[in-house]
């Protein structure tokens, strides 16, 4: 191997008298961090992580020290999920750059491990007894890969150079013989192999991280984790069974791409395959009862229980990674290309508001002129609740449409599997408001996407409620179209289904009781389904 492309500081022998290199006093500084102001640790966490990176010192002296910051940034930052992030009192632009510190964070002290891995590939070390080497190659890979899962979970592109330095850390292990060893004296789970951690973080990009909801990229990325070993990677290129298959360019920052024989690279020596369809065949059997996912040993963490201990959500994440690693066989509808502008209600009590007063979403698409300066009536305090974000329709098919919007002018959080209402204006004065459910969302330097599944038919705005309970629930009803071929349905949350399969379901002056018959579309968190009128005993 003559090169080992990886990005890392440039020592010098100066005393830094910021950097704390005493061990003891370096534990009592992070054990005094403020932990609870997360804002404030990140902050000295980077200070301190930095110019320690530039410090030259013996690779062995260096491990020690990164290790005690590693110990700290898992205890510390593993914690802050998204749902603790979003609690935090700050705005959603204070919020982004918090992740976005959290995410170089990692990759800060990613760099620290790279060092190592760098001084000893020009010292062209052999990692026979060198745990050092080992050690410091799966720690990069880890945190790189730790602020990869960020970027996605904030439904963004990876940092640059993440794929690239990856796929050269695996180049590497995989010139020392060393992606199968077990790594020793190193806190990990069973599953301590540099091989298996590649495998699992490629596993998760080809399933596509952003149709996976934010707070469960972690918990999916986990759920892969045994999965990993059943891919197979491959130097061999030449095979023309496609199925199942995925380039993977390691002197390239690109992720894998799907297996086409008929343009495979020129470039053999740095080139492999990945193998995924024994992952698809073992999902496969998940889901007829065949294979026994309780033997996969899924890694614990939390309170020591399992993440998917929910056999629900598991049975979830198997039909969700199915489809998408079969996806590559399977293109949607034809799309039309288009330059139209839309607005956006976000959320079923937001689609509620504007379908009983679509005079406001007049009033908003055509506001008052008044002195040269637009503005728009509002005579609703609640809907200051409901913002139309201005969005641009890129192209539509049958089933769905692609949306863009500039990052500084979205005022709303996404989530994967939400509602929303797509408003298109056709100049002619009818409002008519397109349920659709958010399959998916990226961000892309300063546009954000997302990709949009359409509900045939019109809505109408209800009300329902557990049969005997008094807790509303907001919720649409679908009246059946013999032109669309749409029979009549509901959509409300997923959680109210699973208190009771009768429903109370009021329309106007109308309250109906209904049950669930089979489910038409669905997501984590809404369910739109048949039903039929409850009888009354």
């Amino acid at each position: 191997m003559e090169f080992l492309f990886l990005t890392v500081s440039a020592h010098h022998a100066s005393h830094n008298d910021a950097v704390e290199l005493n061990v003891k006093r370096l534990k009592q500084w992070l054990d005094a961090l403020p932990v609870m102001d997360v804002i404030s640790t990140v902050g000295n966490l980077h200070a301190a992580i930095e110019p320690f990176n530039e410090i030259e010192m013996a690779d062995d002296e260096r491990l020690k020290i990164l290790e005690i910051y590693h110990s700290v940034m898992d205890d510390i930052l593993f914690s802050y999920d998204d749902m603790r992030l979003k609690m935090l009192p700050i705005s959603i632009e204070e919020r982004r750059k918090l992740q976005n510190d959290i995410m170089w964070l990692y990759l800060s002290l990613a760099n620290g491990y790279k060092s190592i891995v760098q001084s000893s590939f020009d010292q062209k070390l052999t990692p026979n007894k060198n745990t050092t080497l080992i050690i410091s190659i799966y720690r990069s890979m880890d945190l790189i890969i730790q602020a990869m899962l960020y970027a996605f979970r904030s439904h963004e592109t990876p940092p640059p150079l993440s794929f690239l330095e990856i796929n050269q850390l695996y180049m590497y292990a995989e010139y020392l013989n060393i992606l199968d060893s077990k790594i020793k004296n190193i806190s990990l789970g069973a599953q301590s192999t540099i091989g298996s951690l590649y495998k699992q973080i490629l596993l998760l990009v080809v399933s596509d991280p952003y149709r996976v909801n934010s707070n469960e990229i972690v918990e999916v990325y986990f759920f892969l984790e045994k999965f990993s070993d059943l891919c197979v990677i491959d130097r061999n290129i030449e095979s023309k069974n496609e199925e199942g298959k995925y380039f993977i360019e390691l002197m390239e920052d690109s992720p894998p791409q799907p297996y086409d024989y008929s343009s495979k690279p020129a470039t053999l020596s740095s080139c492999r395959t990945i193998d995924v369809w024994p992952v698809v065949q073992a999902f496969g059997e998940e889901l007829s009862g065949e294979y026994d996912m309780n033997s996969l040993g899924l890694r614990e963490f939390d309170s020591g229980k399992s993440s998917l201990n929910n056999a629900g959500t598991e049975q979830r994440f198997v039909e969700i990674l199915t489809q998408q690693l079969m996806g590559q066989k399977n293109r949607g509808a034809e799309r039309q290309l288009t330059t139209s502008k839309c607005y956006v209600a976000i959320g079923l009590s937001a689609i509620n508001f504007y379908l009983m007063n679509k005079n406001k979403i007049k009033e908003i698409i055509e506001p008052e002129k008044t002195g040269g300066i637009t503005v728009n009536s509002i005579d609703f305090e609640e809907q200051a609740d409901f913002t139309l974000d201005v969005w641009q329709l890129c192209n539509k098919s049958e089933s769905g449409y692609l949306l863009t919007i500039r990052k500084s002018i979205l005022t709303q959080e996404l989530v994967i599997g939400d509602v929303v209402g797509v408003i298109i204006d056709n100049g002619k004065g009818n409002i008519h408001i397109q349920v659709a459910f958010v399959r998916w969302a990226r961000g892309d330097n300063d546009t954000f996407k997302m990709g949009v599944e359409i509900l045939k038919g019109n809505a109408k705005s209800v009300t329902c409620r557990c049969a005997g309970d008094t807790q509303p629930y907001d919720g649409l009803y679908f009246p059946s179209e013999k032109t669309l071929d749409l029979q009549a349905c509901v959509l409300t949350e997923k959680s109210l289904l699973l208190q009771s399969s009768t429903i109370d379901v009021v329309l106007g002056d109308k309250n109906i009781a209904i049950e669930y018959v089979s489910s038409m579309v669905e997501t984590s968190l809404y369910i739109q389904f048949k039903y039929k009128v409850a009888v009354k005993e």
